[in-house]
């Protein structure tokens, strides 16, 4: 059985990681998983960031395996990019890190509120549901645990209680796509052709502090490595941070690449100074 990230990702030890992360980085503290939050400025970013890279790399395997799609594909990756940050059990830095990205999309969502026109008419989900399903999805995934974050949220309790129903056909589904991708016990990890690695380009100057907080610590590489380590990928794939000029992250089948720009983490950086302008 295919198992996804979120299963075998073991971190190194949580106080060695947020270190790594940044000098002034600090455990987050709560009764249970419900009291978390991502207070520390380094677990926002990594773990947005983190999220988008799954997005992306869910769109890649889609394309890449001849994946079937019922519904959406921007709500299919989201839903892998969540079930794959979600910890099976209570983890105090990774549910920090998947609570980051549920912020993110609330702070995006209240900023595309006060722009005004909503893009009814776009390929993803407004940032509000994505702000909501990702809620969904990981109180569904531990109805106890997160329970009062989704309340906190704004989930009525009926919506609730039909989140684990949600959680369990959104994991089970990309398990069941992905088992015939399942890399054997004894195949050769690493081998040529099946590998996802990562590349960081030059940063633009005003870009050097973000650029060496997203390599220190080496929990991307981590995330990405236990993914390549498990689904048997029939072309190698490079995420690949770069300069892009805007803010986007995107899937290239021409270049076999997954692209985050540094523009995106920016903006990342952006929303936790309140700067940030829709």
């Amino acid at each position: 059985m295919f198992r996804l990230a979120r299963y075998a990702w073991t971190l190194l030890s949580f106080g060695f990681v947020l270190h790594a992360l940044s000098p002034a980085a600090k455990a987050v503290d709560g009764e249970g998983r419900s009291g978390l939050s991502p207070d520390d400025d380094a677990v926002f970013i990594i773990g947005n960031t983190l999220f988008t890279i799954y997005h992306e790399l869910g769109h890649a395997l889609i394309d890449l395996l001849n994946l079937p799609v019922i519904g959406r594909e921007e709500d299919a990756v989201d839903g892998f990019a969540a079930v794959t940050m979600i910890p099976e059990t209570a983890d105090a830095l990774r549910d920090a890190l998947i609570v980051a990205v549920a912020d993110g999309w609330r702070a995006q969502s209240e900023l595309a509120a006060v722009g005004g026109a909503q893009p009814y008419w776009g390929k993803h989900a407004l940032d509000e549901q994505r702000y909501f399903a990702i809620v969904c999805l990981m109180v569904g995934s531990d109805q106890d645990g997160f329970y009062d974050y989704a309340l906190e949220a704004g989930l009525p309790e009926e919506r609730i209680a039909s989140c684990a129903d949600d959680f369990a056909r959104m994991e089970t589904g990309w398990k069941q796509v992905l088992d015939p991708y399942e890399r054997g016990l004894n195949a050769d990890i690493g081998s040529a052709g099946t590998t996802i690695t990562i590349a960081f380009d030059d940063p633009l100057p005003e870009q050097e502090g973000l650029y060496r907080l997203i390599q220190d610590g080496g929990l991307l590489e981590d995330g990405i490595q236990h993914l390549a380590d498990r689904v048997d990928l029939p072309v190698p794939v490079v995420v690949r941070f770069s300069v892009c000029n805007r803010a986007n992250a995107y899937w290239s089948r021409s270049r076999r690449e997954v692209q985050i720009c540094y523009e995106l983490i920016d903006e990342f950086e952006a929303i936790l100074s309140g700067t940030l302008t829709r």
